[in-house]
């Protein structure tokens, strides 16, 4: 727990306090302006409440890949879950701006371009973690790992995935009836608002199960691999050519090392 809460929640926290605090004084005592646009000026021209609405959407859906990417990759690398952090907490910045306020505070001139703390901190974290996948690679990835293949069991892990991807787009539909149903029975609902609601809904609710599906894979991998590495094992040891079967600490199905470990011992007093 210590691990986690150093790794990611430390430079997570001093990021988004430190770029508060930076637009906070910026705004009272030098020259900052306000950036309505999200990225490259998209949507600057916007009405504020689809500003705010797409921002905040998918900021939940780069926290859910966010969250979910450290659950796997900080057991790995703590330097890498850091540096993703950093990234993350200026993405939360300039979200935090946008959502409460309408706009973020831009007050670093670079060139012809106007940055704050938050874009400073995304840059730094996106090199940061260029530079450590780039030395760490091999024990990141464990690249001479039988098990590092993406799908370990196609059949299973694909139909597993599917049934997740499947209740993501279910739940959403479900959510978007009510939603569309809410809008469409307020005064204020116009077909501009109900097209951009069904586009962009529509859109968040694809990318999502998408996003699910890639997680599913990921997920049933801790289910898949160990029997597929049991499985490894009984056939060699058919062949007399057993080893010590090893699993990740993680695995579902763990005790399939004691029992292994246990067929190894009876093998060899029975000989």
């Amino acid at each position: 727990m210590k691990k986690v809460s150093v790794s990611i929640l430390l430079p997570f926290f001093l990021v988004v306090i430190g770029d508060q605090l930076s637009k906070s004084y910026a705004s009272e005592h030098a020259s900052a302006i306000l950036n309505y646009g999200v990225i490259s000026g998209f949507l600057e021209t916007a009405p504020e409440v689809y500003r705010r609405v797409f921002v905040s959407t998918v900021y939940g859906l780069l926290f859910f890949i966010f969250v979910f990417t450290q659950s796997i990759l900080f057991r790995r690398s703590s330097k890498l879950s850091a540096a993703l952090s950093i990234f993350f907490a200026g993405v939360t910045g300039n979200a935090l701006d946008r959502i409460l306020h309408g706009a973020a505070v831009d007050f670093i001139r670079v060139g012809n371009v106007m940055m704050n703390f938050a874009d400073f901190a995304q840059w730094v974290g996106v090199f940061a973690a260029s530079l450590i996948l780039m030395l760490e690679r091999d024990s990141i990835f464990h690249p001479n790992d039988a098990r590092a293949r993406f799908l370990i069991d196609s059949k299973f892990q694909l139909r597993i995935a599917a049934k997740f991807s499947f209740a993501s787009l279910a739940t959403a539909f479900i959510s978007g009836i009510f939603s569309y149903t809410f809008i469409l029975s307020t005064h204020s609902a116009s077909n501009t608002n109900l097209s951009f609601f069904l586009i962009a809904y529509s859109t968040i609710a694809l990318l999502f199960s998408l996003i699910v599906f890639l997680a599913a894979l990921f997920i049933t991998q801790k289910t898949a691999g160990p029997i597929y590495a049991f499985d490894r094992f009984i056939h060699a040891l058919m062949k007399g050519e057993a080893k010590p079967l090893h699993l990740r600490s993680t695995d579902d199905f763990y005790y399939l090392e004691e029992t292994a470990k246990k067929a190894l011992e009876t093998l060899s007093s029975a000989k």
